[in-house]
C-alpha cells in the first residue's frame, strides 16, 4: 500500500454527524422525521466538542454537520472552529430555510469551513418544494448557490432519485450540469422515518429501482459535467 493510502478498514474516511433533530422544513423522505425542536438528549457544547475530537483521534480527516438543520445550533459555528483548530476538513448541510441568509453563508466561511452542501430534487421550483413541504424552498436554495460561489466556499448539490422526479430527471441533471460544483452526490433511498409514514411506506420506494435507471440518464451527460458524481444510499 502506498504511504498516503487511506485504509479504509481502519476507520472512516469522514463523519456525517446529526447535530439536531430540529428543522424547520418537513422533508417527505426525512429519516430523522425532523421537526422544528431539539430533541432532549441532543449532545450539549462540551459533549458535542469531545466528539469532534474523537474524530480527530480516529484519524477520520473530514467531517460534515448535518442534521435535521444544523443551523438550528446555535453554536454550531464554534463547533466548526473547533473543528478547524484539530486540522479537519469541515463541511455542513444546512437546510435552505429563511436563517440561511447571506450574511450566515458568509459567516461560515469566516469560521473556515471548506465546503457547504444544498440539496435539490427537482428542476422545478414547485416540485422541489412539494417533496420539502414549504413553499419558497426552491429560490433560496439557487439563491444561495450564488453566494456561496461568490464567498468562495466550495458547494456540493445533493440530489435524491426517486419516483417524485424520475419523469422530469433530464431537466435536473440539465441544471446541475450548468452549476459551479465540486461534487453531485445522488442518493437512492432506504424508506425509515417520515418516509416509512408511521406504520406504512409512503410512495417513494427502495433504492434498486433507480440504481440502473439514472446510469442510463445519467451516462450521455457526464462527460461534459466539470465535477464528481458520486452515488450513495440513504
Amino acid at each position: 500500500m502506498h504511504p498516503n493510502a487511506f485504509d479504509f478498514r481502519e476507520r472512516p474516511f469522514l463523519v456525517i454527524w446529526e447535530t439536531t433533530h430540529a428543522c424547520d422544513l418537513a422533508c417527505v423522505h426525512c429519516r430523522a422525521s425532523a421537526d422544528p425542536n431539539p430533541a432532549p438528549d441532543e449532545l450539549n457544547h462540551e459533549e458535542a466538542r469531545e466528539l469532534i475530537q474523537g474524530v480527530k483521534d480516529m484519524g477520520t480527516p473530514i467531517l460534515v454537520f448535518s442534521g435535521g438543520g444544523p443551523l438550528k445550533r446555535p453554536d454550531l459555528d464554534d463547533l466548526v472552529r473547533y473543528a478547524k483548530t484539530l486540522k479537519l476538513r469541515t463541511g455542513v448541510i444546512p437546510a435552505v430555510t429563511p436563517a440561511l441568509t447571506p450574511e450566515r453563508i458568509q459567516a461560515l466561511k469566516d469560521c473556515g469551513l471548506d465546503q457547504i452542501a444544498f440539496s435539490l430534487d427537482a428542476a422545478r421550483p414547485e416540485e422541489h418544494d412539494a417533496f420539502r413541504r414549504v413553499g419558497g424552498v426552491f429560490d433560496r436554495t439557487m439563491e444561495s448557490i450564488r453566494i456561496a460561489n461568490e464567498c468562495g466556499l466550495a458547494v456540493q448539490i445533493n440530489s435524491l432519485i426517486n419516483v417524485h422526479n424520475q419523469e422530469n430527471l433530464d431537466e435536473l441533471i440539465e441544471l446541475i450540469a450548468g452549476f459551479n460544483i465540486v461534487f453531485w452526490e445522488v442518493f437512492f433511498l432506504v424508506p425509515v422515518g417520515r418516509c416509512w409514514g408511521g406504520h406504512r411506506p409512503s410512495q417513494l420506494t427502495g433504492p434498486l429501482s433507480f440504481r440502473r435507471y439514472l446510469a442510463n440518464r445519467l451516462k450521455p451527460a457526464m462527460p461534459s459535467m466539470p465535477f464528481m458524481v458520486l452515488r450513495f444510499i440513504i
